[in-house]
């Protein structure tokens, strides 16, 4: 309904805000239609944006919007399926598929350590074009920031071994020589926790040491400081790169000197 000069609609009218809270939500309903269709996320282009002011058509126009993303699965998984946006989580690192780590880690991770609520057991959504209007509604990511967190974290400890953890090393030094991601360089894994020592644990190069050769009690399990774990020291004898740029990264044999410095 409009009024009488047809250039506004009528504010107060029951008909017209129940107009306006419809289409919001029916907007949200026909993107999840072309979003499984061969508009994949393209379909995400057509997502509306909150409107300002504080009239009653606006207030029932956003009144359907948060209705719809609360409640609303619109969004497209890896597995094709659609979930709400409380359940999504976005990897922007592309890791939920490295061996390392993978959807299972990742999702724990994000739900225990960034309190996302999520129910859905493949809740991962592809990290693409429209990633930060999805963010802006309000969809859970796992950004590289977030992975000496995870490193840290007693549940990545827990799953890890000696193996694995030399394959961690070369990703990071992997990693490293990359242009992107900006957050992995040499002066930030100085102090991410990723290398195994003598006593199982993951460690930063600032914490650990490679042992001195004339020490014959380095590798004690009571000993106060972090050594190599001996396994990945005679590793290291064949991987002549990757000990060079560790020694860059801080890890240095253990004098009087240097354990002093760190």
């Amino acid at each position: 309904l409009t009024t009488a000069n047809r250039e506004t609609l009528h504010a107060d009218s029951a008909w017209n805000q129940w107009l306006f809270y419809s289409l919001s939500k029916e907007l949200f309903i026909w993107i999840a239609e072309l979003v499984i269709g061969k508009f994949s996320d393209e379909a995400y282009r057509l997502l509306p944006e909150k409107l300002d002011g504080d009239n009653a058509l606006i207030k029932e126009f956003n009144k359907g919007y948060n209705e719809s993303i609360s409640l609303l699965p619109f969004l497209l998984t890896y597995e094709n399926k659609l979930v709400k946006i409380n359940d999504a989580i976005i990897d922007e690192t592309f890791l939920i598929g490295n061996e390392l780590f993978g959807q299972d880690l990742i999702r724990t991770f994000v739900i225990n350590e960034l309190n996302l609520q999520t129910t859905d057991l493949k809740p991962f959504v592809p990290h693409r074009k429209y990633t930060n209007k999805l963010k802006k509604l309000g969809v859970n990511s796992f950004k590289w920031i977030n992975l000496p967190q995870l490193l840290a974290s007693p549940l990545f400890n827990s799953l890890h071994d000696v193996e694995k953890n030399k394959k961690l090393i070369v990703a990071m030094e992997e990693f490293s020589q990359m242009e992107k991601p900006s957050e992995i360089h040499n002066d930030s894994l100085k102090k991410w926790a990723f290398l195994f020592d003598h006593k199982m644990k993951l460690k930063s190069p600032e914490e650990i040491f490679f042992p001195q050769l004339d020490d014959s009690t380095w590798d004690s399990p009571d000993s106060e400081l972090s050594f190599l774990h001996p396994e990945i020291l005679q590793w290291l004898d064949s991987k002549i790169k990757i000990k060079l740029w560790l020694n860059e990264l801080g890890v240095e044999e253990k004098s009087d000197l240097t354990f002093f410095h760190k």
